[in-house]
């Protein structure tokens, strides 16, 4: 018989699966090796905000600061500082949230492995100067108004108290307190108002100590190995693809071996 027996047909079936698989392993990782290399600068940012009681605000506050890290108003000022293309930028910078703390890392990749370092504290730093100043002017504006009105109700306080001093004898020559009682009572009223001011003052400060703010935890350093190649990554891969590819040759030929 010219028949091939099937324990044949499995044999060279595994076989030529065995080869897609460890080919497609091997040309990815022949390709992956053959790449250029690309570093990975590293900068981990602890930002500062809010406490919140619920996990799904807290997850939303960190983000929205993931978002600002990878908008244009961060990364563009760093890519026209290094002459770089800000899509580009995008495109090699990643950014993550550690767990669940508030500590965001921040990744760099290039060929040059300053650079990716440079780049990726300049990201940072841009970073940490938006929440500042995102936080800080109008507290520092309020701040400014109530310190510009304390000084003037404190001069018109010094003028009532040097009036009171200066009349002091004439009014008692002539033996009357009305005049003094109401300078008394104007004192009194400036007094409560710059004592209010006051505490507004420690207030808005309160407010600015305890406000959102960010800060770079370490300065960006090199990671020991670089982002690009990986070609064992890279070989594992291809070999899942060669497995599947694998697998949908089985079927069709289970099927096309079925009796019609």
């Amino acid at each position: 018989m010219n028949r091939v027996p099937g324990i044949v047909v499995s044999i060279l079936l595994a076989q030529l699966c065995l080869l897609i698989v460890s080919g497609a392993a091997i040309a990815a990782y022949t390709y992956a090796d053959r790449r250029e290399e690309v570093f990975g600068g590293r900068v981990e940012v602890l930002y500062e905000g809010q406490e919140l009681s619920l996990a799904t605000e807290a997850q939303r506050q960190i983000a929205t600061q993931r978002a600002l890290l990878e908008s244009a108003s961060t990364l563009g000022p760093v890519a026209e500082r290094f002459g770089l293309d800000p899509d580009n930028l995008g495109g090699d910078v990643t950014v993550e949230s550690v767990g669940d703390s508030n500590v965001i890392r921040v990744t760099v990749g290039d060929a040059d492995p300053s650079v990716a370092v440079e780049v990726a504290q300049a990201v940072a730093e841009t970073y940490v100067g938006h929440v500042v100043r995102a936080e800080s002017p109008e507290l520092e504006e309020a701040k400014s108004l109530i310190q510009d009105r304390i000084e003037e109700l404190t001069a018109q306080l010094a003028d009532r108290q040097n009036g009171l001093d200066n009349g002091t004898r004439e009014l008692a020559a002539r033996r009357s307190t009305v005049e003094e009682s109401q300078a008394l009572a104007e004192i009194e009223s400036l007094l409560g108002r710059i004592g209010s001011l006051q505490d507004r003052l420690t207030e808005l400060e309160v407010q600015r100590i305890t406000a959102s703010s960010a800060r770079i935890l370490t300065p960006a350093y090199l990671l020991d190995e670089p982002l690009e190649p990986q070609p064992l990554r890279a070989g594992a891969g291809g070999a899942i693809a060669g497995l599947f590819v694998a697998c949908l040759m089985l079927l069709a030929v289970g099927r096309l071996r079925q009796p019609s």
